[in-house]
């Protein structure tokens, strides 16, 4: 995607998500629609890294015995 001179770069909202960004504004310390969703967005985005952080990878994931899951689940009442 190109970017502007500043540093940033043009993305195209559909209109009811932008209106609804607009109502909230007042609400906020946000000056700009596109102040708002920046900072929407990049919270989002540092949510969803942080979440498959934790996700193990392939090589981490263990072998499950999946009989000792049965009767750990069998002991603990669930089946």
């Amino acid at each position: 995607m190109p970017e502007d001179a500043d540093g940033t770069a043009c993305v195209e909202l559909p209109a009811h998500l932008v209106e609804r960004v607009e109502r909230r504004l007042q609400y906020t310390q946000y000056d700009s629609v596109d102040e708002y969703v920046a900072v929407a967005l990049d919270g989002l985005l540092r949510e969803l890294d942080d979440a498959s952080a934790t996700v193990p990878s392939e090589e981490e994931v263990e072998d499950v015995d999946s009989g000792a899951v049965e009767d750990r689940l069998e002991n603990l009442g669930y089946l």
